[in-house]
């Protein structure tokens, strides 16, 4: 495949996996998407994982609990580093890699998750240099709600230091919404689309219209049984 044809893969795989949408067949929507993605640099992360590193930490959520404020105070006040991230966005860059959520072209497999990691023979510089470990963490808020992550993060690490973080879960779901609705702006701004996937990847219905909806929702017998699948 040519690189051309890589990226254009990646953004039709980033329209489904993020913005749970059908791709656009608009080629300069999908460029847009491309601005925004990085996947020239997963493919080099791709090509020297085995020559990487992984986390110590693990910031597993819960969303819009105060990670993004942790893991800027990890990087700030501790020195530590963060993940590399196929987003080019705020919220997103030196906190999350996405990488057990399926944001490198759908790829999972733990033998791969150090591309997100800085190399060994930084962290080897780092201590040789400065006198002190380099500590790495991983910030991905969607961890903790996913149930297949916990297999996943023991395979790459046997003994990590797990982080949770609670809130209030009234203010917690409604800091979610404003979170949602900003997502599908961004999606609009991209010019993405609105031809949603739907079963077997969404439910029937999504995105839910309002916050009462998304609510109801999430305690339907068809979310109910994707979580025991």
């Amino acid at each position: 495949l040519t690189y051309d044809s890589r990226r254009r893969l990646f953004a039709r795989h980033a329209c489904r996996t993020v913005f749970s949408r059908e791709p656009p067949d608009e080629l300069s929507a999908l460029a847009s998407l491309l601005q925004v993605t990085r996947p020239l640099r997963i493919a080099w992360r791709l090509l020297t994982a085995r020559f990487r590193t992984t986390p110590d930490v693990y910031i597993l959520g819960e969303v819009r609990c105060g990670t993004t404020t942790l893991a800027s105070m990890l990087r700030s006040e501790l020195g530590m580093s963060g993940p590399f991230t196929p987003w080019v966005h705020p919220l997103a860059d030196e906190k999350e890699s996405f990488y057990f959520s399926g944001h490198y072209w759908g790829v999972v497999a733990p033998a791969l998750y150090p591309l997100a990691f800085p190399l060994r023979v930084w962290r080897w510089l780092h201590r040789w240099l400065r006198g002190r470990r380099l500590f790495v963490f991983e910030g991905c808020a969607s961890y903790l709600s996913s149930p297949w992550a916990p297999r996943l993060v023991a395979a790459v690490t046997p003994r990590p230091v797990l982080v949770v973080c609670l809130r209030e879960p009234v203010e917690q779901h409604r800091s979610w919404w404003r979170l949602e609705q900003a997502s599908l702006a961004w999606a609009e701004e991209l010019r993405l689309g609105r031809r949603w996937l739907g079963p077997p990847h969404r439910t029937a219905g999504y995105p839910p219209k309002s916050f009462r909806e998304a609510v109801l929702l999430s305690r339907s017998a068809e979310v109910g049984a994707i979580w025991r699948r």
